[in-house]
């Protein structure tokens, strides 16, 4: 009994018995400790905080591109807050003694996170501003591009003498010519035919007054077989033969609104005639060159694509630069001037390629000259040209 009772005393006093910890205990127990037990639960505690904050940071930036850019802010804020699931980190400070490190209390997980998803998410929101412009530039670049074109087929369609343009064309022809060779007999009189040879005729001596003799002052007195008889000074046209004329040159035309256009150039026409005087045994050709300049106002009633069928009217100013009468030059002074109207016919063989065919009528003026020509023998007469023209 007495054993037991010290024992008794023994365990009361060393119930309250403790032994103080020494200075490097906890590091002897850090060290004797294993550490695989404590290693593994910070690797998954860290993995599966990561993949939560990405795909509440994918959530959150897929929802700011479908709306606005209000919600991804307040889902990032509100999806952090599970995010101190890693304050197992505060273990360390029984396992890690030797480092200084910041009491939990004082730094919030939940603050940090979130400020840092805040500006993740500020930042995926500011391109986001510029992303709505990209898809309008290219809409409207799709829009302007059909009108482009529908203007420009339609103006495709207009017909080219609504283009103010120019045309050049080469021309040949019979400008104041007839529908064939115009001949002329000049006839001889009763009196004429009587006479010894042509080119006289008899005198007339009943005809005298006062026995004074009149003579015409082209006219002159000879004497054939001791009669007297009256010749010609100059020498009397028996028969004409005109020629067709030949006219070649180039023209420019200026196009002008409503199918109407002006139109110029440069004119050379060649004038031929066979001529038969008195007492002549063969005809005398007579040869003239003229160079002209003429001006015509046309307007196209008809302007297709491959047709344009067109009315023209204006006049010509016309010069004789060269003439010649047999071996014997021929010179004509006065100005030539007409008149002259007709309808065009263009086939349009490209886009600015045609040739054309142009009959018309045209009327020449009285020159005052004594050369007699194709113009003077028949003032109005019909003409027919042909040409290319280029337009561009």
């Amino acid at each position: 009994m007495k054993d037991e009772a010290w024992l008794k005393k023994i365990k009361e006093r060393l119930d309250e018995y403790s032994e103080p910890v020494p200075s490097s205990g906890w590091e002897r127990l850090e060290r004797e400790l294993p550490r695989q037990k404590t290693i593994p639960l910070r690797r998954w505690m860290a993995a599966i905080a990561a993949l939560l904050v990405g795909a509440l940071s994918f959530i959150g930036i897929r929802l700011a591109d479908d709306h606005s850019s209000n919600i991804p802010v307040q889902l990032s804020l509100q999806a952090q807050a599970p995010a101190p699931a890693t304050t197992a980190d505060a273990l360390p400070l029984y396992t890690y003694p030797h480092r200084q490190l910041p009491p939990v209390a004082q730094v919030s997980p939940v603050q940090i996170h979130t400020e840092e998803h805040l500006e993740t998410a500020q930042e995926t929101i500011i391109p986001q501003d510029t992303t709505p412009s990209r898809p309008q530039k290219k809409v409207k670049k799709e829009t302007e591009l059909p009108r482009t074109n529908r203007e420009l087929l339609a103006m495709n369609k207009q017909p080219r003498s609504h283009a103010k343009g120019w045309s050049i064309g080469v021309l040949v022809g019979n400008l104041g010519g007839s529908i064939g060779n115009l001949s002329q007999k000049g006839g001889l009189s009763q009196a004429q035919q009587s006479a010894p040879g042509t080119g006289y005729s008899d005198l007339d001596l009943t005809a005298t007054t006062s026995d004074v003799l009149a003579i015409p002052k082209e006219q002159e007195i000879i004497f054939q077989n001791g009669l007297p008889f009256l010749q010609n000074r100059t020498p009397r046209i028996v028969s004409i033969d005109h020629k067709q004329p030949i006219s070649a040159g180039f023209s420019i035309r200026k196009n002008l609104p409503k199918g109407f256009s002006v139109e110029t150039g440069l004119v050379y026409t060649f004038l031929a005639s066979d001529i038969l005087y008195e007492g002549a045994v063969q005809e005398t050709r007579q040869k003239l060159h003229y160079m002209g300049i003429p001006l015509r106002a046309n307007w196209n009633f008809i302007d297709k694509d491959k047709f344009t069928f067109y009315v023209s009217a204006g006049g010509t100013v016309e010069k004789c630069i060269y003439g010649k009468m047999g071996s014997e030059d021929l010179s004509v002074d006065p100005v030539q001037l007409s008149v002259l109207a007709g309808i065009g016919a263009q086939y349009n063989i490209g886009k600015h390629f045609g040739i054309y065919l142009e009959p018309g009528i045209s009327y020449f003026f009285d020159d005052g000259s004594d050369i007699r020509t194709i113009r003077t023998d028949n003032p109005c007469n019909f003409t027919l040209q042909a040409g290319l023209r280029l337009s561009y």
